[in-house]
């Protein structure tokens, strides 16, 4: 592990560093960020309606908001100080250190908010229903639900047929 003296020594040298080896190493950054289980990782620590704080690309502040909806890769997040709602943020964007376990009311959530995620069974789903899950590689699949198992769905994608527990699955929300 680094210590902040050396990665402060590090951004320092970054002007001088070649395009490439920019290049290179926003590369392998990126590469291990985005590994599924770091973002599962995360995921496991959040839920809907948590107060978080997070790194906002666009401007490059910090924000704090509460979580209104969680996807695969990605979540959405209300900021009510600017009253808009900020998607497609990242998972590894999230400070988790200055997250909060208040649960606020929020408006235009998706599913209601629970300390504890509601453990999802077959009446939660219906034959047709879009939806996604991870694979044992933890790479999401979509596909549609087929068959309502005592305690799997059978899932048609475009390329196999899966038996999935209700636990596992998202539904997809076309918009």
């Amino acid at each position: 592990m680094m210590s902040i003296e050396q990665l402060a020594k590090l951004v320092e040298a970054l002007p001088e560093a070649q395009t490439l080896d920019l290049y290179r190493l926003e590369y392998a950054i990126q590469s291990l960020r985005s590994e599924p289980r770091r973002t599962l990782a995360i995921r496991t620590r959040v839920h809907l309606g948590m107060t978080v704080r997070f790194f906002n690309a666009i401007d490059g502040n910090h924000l704090s908001g509460q979580i209104v909806a969680m996807h695969d890769v990605d979540l959405s997040i209300r900021v009510p100080a600017e009253n808009r709602r900020y998607t497609g943020v990242p998972y590894a964007a999230l400070d988790l250190e200055g997250a909060t376990e208040e649960l606020a009311p929020v408006i235009d959530q998706e599913e209601p908010p629970s300390r504890q995620a509601k453990q999802k069974s077959r009446s939660d789903f219906r034959v047709g229903d879009s939806v996604s899950f991870l694979d044992r590689s933890m790479q999401p699949v979509a596909g549609k639900i087929v068959k309502l198992n005592p305690k799997t769905a059978s899932i048609k994608t475009s390329t196999s047929e899966w038996r999935v527990a209700y636990q596992l699955l998202q539904h997809i929300v076309d918009i």
